[in-house]
């Protein structure tokens, strides 16, 4: 059997390639997996349940302040203002 491979998606880092055997493959950057259907669904749903779990992670770091007290120039009283 003769294996044609045609680019099904493509973005700048990664390409998936469908093969007349069945086969998917796979490229990021300069490695290449070979994998069936059903293991490419499998790496699909693992890597959106990872993703999701680095997002969390992300989002729980506490977010800079959206505002901040300063000292006024020119302010005679000293006591810091709300900017």
């Amino acid at each position: 059997m003769k294996h044609i491979a045609t680019t099904i998606a493509r973005t700048s880092n990664c390409r998936i390639d469908r093969c007349s055997c069945g086969a998917v493959h796979i490229s990021v950057g300069g490695t290449t997996v070979r994998v069936q259907d059903g293991i490419a669904r499998e790496l699909r749903d693992i890597l959106g349940l990872a993703i999701g779990e680095i997002d969390k992670q992300t989002s729980t770091a506490p977010a800079p302040p959206s505002f901040h007290l300063v000292r006024s120039l020119g302010d005679d009283d000293g006591d810091p203002e709300l900017h």
